[in-house]
């Protein structure tokens, strides 16, 4: 069967390849490549995990599933399940989500028979790095989430790139150039190694009706029409910067009357009370620094209609990341696309979306500029459209989900010639 003339048969294998986790990278990644690859008239199945808490085959979202009990490296017995699945699929390509510690697939890659192309949407990270960003206090809060990324820091690299070396692992693709350059700089081969960012999302280039915009940003606002906006969306988790804004707030405004006309909107996304701890740190944080009339709240996940319309009714949307877990946070590109301007921080792929003036950047933790550039841009906010229309420009201009799909094709075709 020749790629990209008949019908191709295509295998992803994702861990937690689930509905509540599409709108998250790396999961988002595959999902909108799959979709994409199904609407082009080809067959897609991902291979994940959830079996049998969850059917053994079914679909997501329209795509095509089969779990297995586990898709990770332990217990070694999955390598028997991983290999009967795919005999049974017979993909003519294999597209597998890596990262730090596949090393301990490398029996099952080599003996599978496959040409694979690795997906790797995890930075790749020295603990040096970590806790500087993080701190020792962030660190320790919050060493249940950051076990993996933890543990991925401390893998020899020979290990690394003994793994993405392999004959049968034909390519690897980031979706930054920074990941890529990194792979590289630990002993990946340069020439198996391809950047294919994030496609944008067309749902994000349609701006919500003004009526709703204002509608929504009275709401938050409580009526005041001067009223300036600032948005944070993610987890209520301190390794995402939620303090860094917080702390910055209050130093803004400490002598300013621009405070009554300042508020603060946190979109907190969480699925019951996974978060529940932070939650209630966050709001500890809001009283004792005496922000909670400023400071609105939602919780849960909102539909990406309201998220659409909160961002497009926000000044600044701002997500002073400490630590991601993918590179390419869809959350900066979601504002950037409703021309809604954008700060963060210089980790990971994050500058690659905000360099060239299409946004602002900061150092994680860094509270102290971030006061500096919340209490300038609260009073100057015609400089904020500078930002807002370079970010809108170039996420118009940006590669689609499509052209990810079509470019991942050709990837694909050239790891089996």
């Amino acid at each position: 069967m020749l790629l990209g003339v008949k019908k191709v048969r295509i295998a992803s294998i994702a861990f937690d390849y689930r509905l509540e986790n599409l709108r998250l990278l790396p999961w988002r990644y595959i999902h909108e490549l799959s979709k994409q690859l199904l609407e082009l008239n080809h067959e897609v199945v991902v291979v994940t995990d959830g079996y049998p808490r969850l059917p053994k085959n079914g679909d997501v979202d329209g795509v095509p599933v089969i779990r297995l009990r586990h898709v990770r490296h332990f217990p070694s017995s999955n390598f028997d399940e991983i290999t009967e699945t795919m005999a049974e699929v017979k993909p003519d390509a294999v597209l597998w989500l890596m990262g730090l510690t596949s090393f301990f697939q490398k029996r099952l890659y080599e003996t599978l028979g496959y040409s694979i192309v690795a997906l790797v949407c995890s930075p790749v990270y020295s603990p040096y790095e970590l806790l500087r960003n993080l701190g020792a206090i962030n660190t320790i809060q919050n060493a249940g989430i950051l076990m993996t990324n933890f543990a991925e820091t401390f893998i020899p690299r020979y290990f690394v790139r003994g793994t993405f070396n392999l004959d049968a692992i034909k390519l690897v693709v980031t979706m930054s150039r920074r990941n890529k350059e990194r792979l590289e700089e630990i002993g990946v081969k340069p020439d198996k190694l391809v950047c294919v960012p994030p496609g944008v999302d067309p749902l994000f280039l349609e701006r919500p009706s003004l009526e709703d915009v204002e509608k929504t940003k009275a709401e938050i606002c409580d009526g005041i029409d001067d009223c300036f906006l600032a948005t944070y969306l993610g987890p209520p988790l301190n390794i995402r910067g939620i303090d860094t804004l917080l702390l910055a707030v209050k130093l803004a405004f400490k002598k300013s009357s621009i405070l009554s006309r300042f508020r603060v909107l946190i979109l907190s996304r969480e699925q019951g009370e996974e978060y529940h701890v932070h939650k209630e740190r966050l709001l500890s944080l809001v009283n004792k620094l005496g922000l909670s009339k400023i400071v609105k709240l939602k919780h849960g996940f909102l539909s990406e209609e309201e998220v659409k319309v909160h961002l497009a009714a926000s000044n600044l949307v701002v997500l002073p990341f400490k630590h991601v877990i993918s590179d390419m946070p869809i959350s900066i590109m979601e504002g950037m696309s409703l021309g809604t301007p954008v700060l963060s921080t210089d980790l990971d792929g994050i500058p690659e979306l905000l360099c060239d003036g299409r946004g602002l950047i900061i150092k994680p933790g860094d509270f102290r500029r971030l006061a500096e550039l919340i209490a300038y841009y609260s009073e100057n906010t015609e400089e904020l459209k500078k930002h807002s229309e370079r970010a809108r420009r170039y996420m118009v201009n940006h590669s689609t989900w499509e052209d990810c799909a079509q470019k991942m094709l050709t990837l694909l075709k050239n790891a089996r010639s």
